[in-house]
Order: structure tokens, then C-alpha cells, then sequence
């Protein structure tokens, strides 16, 4: 055949003989040969909808829209819920209360949408709602200021507490127990007399005890315990002293009597019936062996009495002097002879002492073993409480300016009683709780049922501190010193402008407000030394609420009774 060729520039065509192309070639056929197509459906018409149809359709994705829109409120709620408990969870490590809501405005919104939602819609509620008002004008600032609060290892109030339980062991050990009774008991028993040397004479006389189970008040003394004698120059003392000592010593003798001692008591001691009686000025006579100084009392008293009376009184025998004058009993009870500085005339020894360490070592010893009972369990709890927020340094400062300050209270009120143990620091502790509760008031839930507790709690041992043999003093100072020491080392959070200048201002009156009330109670204690300028004070450390319930010996400086 001929194809032709074209040029379309030349629009000639030009012909040639060719050969014609091959054939295409196909696949054999399959034995079930080729498979057929798959038919396609024919495509219906739609039918439109109806006014009825599209009315309903609206109406239903209105209320599908309804319950989407609760869906999500509940689930809101759900976890503020979350937010809430886990907010209580923190709160309850610190002791206070769980937070509440964020925004008090909405709590009116929040409550109408509440009843809107069916029962088994609504999330179940484990508080009231009223509880929760408190937190609901914080902001997540505050909230984040309280979770920033570190927490510490209760390092001092357990190692303090060890110390104690150690020193009550070792003092039992060494100096033993004291009799245990509520009520002085006396003893009479014959003992040669100092009037006839050849008679004997009835004498009565108390022995010291200890109704906390304790050692006995000298003992307690000699460890460390807080007695104000052995901390100034006491008034009482050295009078008591000058009227014992007034005149001359000399040497008085008759027939029946031979000693060194002033002139009019040279008379006073001269046998009756006897007229032989002489006084020799200046000159002493130590020839009764058996009749010597006997110290016999806490508060430095001194007796010429024979040997075997003083040792059954539990008297410090001087077989060294033969006259009052010529010993100092406040050393012996008060120990450490370098402590004190000896003011004499003559042969004359008016002791000066200066123990002032006892501040702070008889917060460390207890009275007895049930003393230590009530106050350890307290001590604890409130304690590693308290730092667990604040840290052992806080803690420790508190601690002992707590503990110094009711000390300094009690020797200004009790000028003659022997005291020891932690309960001053203790109700400073309880002074801590009172600074938390009104620093974190805003946020604690039934903030006034917290503090109707807590007050509760400390009126009652108040009320037990008016019984006899229990320092209330102590209490109520440790209690002053304790909530101002609080609100000057306690941390604290600021809700406001307002809020953070009136803890800012607190915060400079207390810091000098404590150094005063140190300086005025040891200007009162070292210098004026004058416990009767409130005449109804000794109520509030023991009521009379029988006739011989409370002993007379603390303001005594010439007790018959040595107790504690």
C-alpha cells in the first residue's frame, strides 16, 4: 500500500510504497472465559423533607446541644471536686481545713445550674456547700504560695525530748525517789537538847516530798532546777541572816552548856536555874562535839542541834563550826562553790548568788516521772507539728524563750519554789497554734470552731494549773512569750495588700514588744525583787479551794514544809 507522507510547511504530499505494521496479538482466552462487570445501582431520588420532618430534626440537635452543654458543667464540677480533695489532702498534713470553691460571685450561678441538672446528673457532694465558702475568694496565687511551704524532719523536739526522758533516768538513779505524798506528813522524836545536855527534848519537824515521783527538792536543786535564792541576792534571806546574826560573837558557858554564840542569845540558852551563865566577847569555844551548825532547809536556815537530829531531818551537819555565822547553808544547797560571792563583816557570810544558767538548764529536767507523762505526750504531738512547717531552728528559739520567759515569770511570783520541767515551753507551743490559726484564718474551714477548740484545750490545764504544786505561772508566761516569739520567727502568707501590711506592722511591734518584756522581768527580778506588788496574783496559781489546800512556803523564806 501507499502511505503518504505530508509536509504541512509545503502542504505537498509525497507517496511511498511501505510495509504495514504488525498486528496486535491478545491473551487467550480463560476456560470460564472473561469476567463480566459488576452492574452499577441505579441512583434514587431523594426525598425531601417535609416542614414537619425539619422541625423535629431542629429540635432534637437543640436538645442534644442542651445535654452536651450540662455534660460539660458537670464535668467542670467534677474536677473542681478533684482540685478540692486534693487541696484537703495538703491542708490535712498541716492541720488546717480543705479549701473551698475560687470565686464566691459565681456560688449563686453554680447553685441555680446545680438544680437545673437531674439527680442522677448532678456529681455527689461530700460537704455542704456552705464549707467551702472560705477558699472561694482565693486565687490560685495563694494557693500556690501555701503549696510552696516546705516540710522538715522533726530534728529538735525529738532529740530534746530524748534529753529529758535521760536526765529523769539519771537523776532517779542517782539521788532516788522522794516520799510520794499529796500532803505534808511531820514527825516528832526525842533528841538531846542543846538547853541540858543531859535531858531530851521533843522535836517536830517535816520532811521534804514529792508528789509528781520524783527526787527531792535539794536533789533538784543540785541537777539544775530553776530556784530564784540561787539565782540573785534574795532579801528575805539576808535579813533573815542579820536578825539572827546581831551583835558579837563570844563564848557563852555555864554548867550545863558550852558554845560560841552572840550575848543575847547567850542568855536565851542558859539552863534555868542556873545564874552561873558567862559571855566572853570575841573568843569562841568548840568543845561539845556533838552539837554543831545544821543546815535543815532549802532556803539557807541554819540550827546548832545535835548530830542525830540533824541527820533524821535530812541536814547537812558542819562538824567544822561551832556557830551559824561561821557556814554558809545557800552553798550547800545551791552547789558549785564558785557561783556565789561572799559578802562578809567580820566572821560574817551573806552569800550573793549568781546561778544564772538555770534559766535554761531546768527547762531540760522534769519534776518526776508523772510530770514528764503529761507534758511529753503535748510536747510531742504539738511539737513535731509545729516543725515539721517551720524547721528546727524556728522551732528551737521558740522553744526556749518559751521556756525562759515562764521561768522568769514564776521566780518573780514565787520567789521561794523549786520548778523545773518543759511546761512553759510547752504552752509557748500552744502559743504557736494561736499565731497559724489567725495567720492562716482565711483559709481554714470553721476557722472559730478551730479556735473554740484550741481555747478549750488551754483553759482546762489553766484550771488544773490552780491545784497545788503545779507552777500556773509558768503556764501563763510561757503563753505570752510563746505567741509573741510565734508571730516574730513563724512564716507567713499574705492574702492582699491589706493583709500583708497589718502582718508587716504586727510584726514590728512585736520584735522590740519581747525585748521589753525580757528587760522589765529581769529588771523586776534582779533589782526591785518584790513579789507582793499584786496582791491577788497568787490566785492564779493555786485556789484555795479548801481551807490547808495551798501551802504558804513558796513566798516563805523561812518554809516548815520543804515540798515542791
Amino acid at each position: 500500500m501507499q502511505h503518504s507522507v505530508c509536509s504541512f510547511s509545503s502542504l505537498n504530499c509525497k507517496y511511498s510504497l511501505t510495509a504495514l505494521p504488525p498486528a496486535p496479538t491478545h491473551p487467550a482466552r480463560p476456560p470460564g472465559g472473561f469476567p463480566q462487570p459488576i452492574p452499577q445501582p441505579v441512583p434514587q431520588p431523594v426525598p425531601q423533607p417535609t416542614a414537619q420532618q425539619v422541625v423535629e430534626l431542629i429540635h432534637n440537635k437543640v436538645q442534644a446541644w442542651e445535654h452536651y452543654q450540662k455534660f460539660i458543667k458537670a464535668e467542670k464540677r467534677l474536677r473542681r471536686r478533684r482540685h478540692h480533695d486534693n487541696a484537703f489532702e495538703f491542708f490535712g498534713d498541716l492541720g488546717g481545713a480543705p479549701p473551698a470553691g475560687p470565686d464566691e460571685r459565681q456560688g449563686t450561678i453554680r447553685r441555680d445550674r446545680l438544680q437545673s441538672l437531674s439527680q442522677d446528673e448532678a456529681p455527689p457532694r461530700r460537704r455542704k456547700r456552705k464549707r467551702q465558702t472560705k477558699l472561694q475568694r482565693q486565687s490560685t496565687l495563694v494557693r500556690r504560695k501555701v503549696e510552696s511551704l516546705p516540710s522538715f524532719w522533726p530534728v529538735f523536739i525529738v532529740i530534746v525530748s530524748i534529753v529529758q526522758v535521760a536526765a529523769m533516768i539519771v537523776l532517779l538513779a542517782i539521788r532516788g525517789l522522794a516520799p510520794i505524798r499529796a500532803s505534808p506528813e511531820s514527825f516528832t522524836e526525842e533528841f538531846p537538847s542543846l538547853l541540858n545536855i543531859s535531858t531530851t527534848a521533843l522535836v517536830t519537824y517535816h520532811r521534804s516530798f514529792n508528789l509528781w515521783i520524783g527526787p527531792t527538792a535539794p536533789n533538784l536543786i543540785l541537777f539544775g532546777a530553776k530556784f530564784p535564792p540561787c539565782m540573785r541576792s534574795d532579801d528575805g534571806i539576808r535579813n533573815r541572816n542579820s536578825e539572827d546574826n546581831q551583835g558579837d560573837l563570844g563564848c557563852c558557858q555555864n554548867s550545863q552548856w558550852r558554845g560560841t554564840t552572840v550575848h543575847a542569845d547567850c542568855a536565851d540558852l542558859a539552863h534555868p536555874g542556873s545564874n552561873e551563865t558567862s559571855f566572853q566577847m570575841n573568843a569562841t569555844c568548840l568543845e561539845l562535839a556533838n552539837f554543831h551548825p545544821c543546815c535543815i532547809s532549802i532556803t539557807g536556815q541554819c540550827r546548832v542541834m545535835h548530830i542525830q537530829e540533824c541527820t533524821a531531818r535530812n541536814g547537812k551537819i558542819h562538824l567544822e563550826a561551832d556557830n551559824c555565822r561561821e557556814v554558809n547553808c545557800l552553798r550547800d544547797v545551791c552547789g558549785f562553790n564558785e557561783v556565789y560571792v561572799g559578802e562578809s563583816g567580820g566572821n560574817e557570810i551573806l552569800p550573793t548568788a549568781n546561778q544564772f544558767w538555770r534559766w535554761i538548764l531546768s527547762v531540760f529536767i522534769h519534776l518526776g516521772v508523772i510530770h514528764m507523762i503529761i507534758l511529753m505526750p503535748v510536747q510531742l504531738y504539738v511539737g513535731i507539728k509545729i516543725e515539721r512547717t517551720i524547721g528546727w531552728l524556728r522551732i528551737g528559739l521558740i522553744y526556749l524563750i518559751s521556756g525562759v520567759g515562764g521561768n522568769l515569770v514564776s521566780a518573780i511570783f514565787l520567789p521561794y519554789e523549786v520548778n523545773a520541767g518543759a511546761s512553759g515551753a510547752v504552752f509557748g507551743m500552744l502559743g504557736v497554734l494561736y499565731v497559724e490559726l489567725f495567720q492562716f484564718w482565711q483559709i481554714v474551714d470553721r476557722a472559730y470552731l478551730e479556735l473554740i477548740k484550741l481555747t478549750t484545750f488551754v483553759v482546762v490545764l489553766l484550771i488544773l494549773g490552780t491545784l497545788p504544786y503545779v507552777d500556773n505561772f509558768a503556764h501563763i508566761g510561757g503563753l505570752i512569750f510563746g505567741v509573741v516569739s510565734a508571730i516574730i520567727f513563724v512564716p507567713y502568707i499574705t492574702f492582699g495588700k491589706w493583709d500583708a501590711f497589718r502582718k508587716r506592722i504586727l510584726l514590728l511591734i512585736c520584735f522590740p514588744a519581747l525585748i521589753i518584756l525580757f528587760l522589765v522581768g529581769f529588771v523586776v527580778f534582779y533589782t526591785i525583787r518584790d513579789s507582793n506588788f499584786c496582791s491577788f496574783c497568787h490566785f492564779l496559781n493555786c485556789v484555795p479551794y479548801t481551807s490547808d489546800l495551798c501551802p504558804d512556803e513558796f513566798n516563805d523564806p523561812n518554809p516548815t514544809v520543804f515540798s515542791l
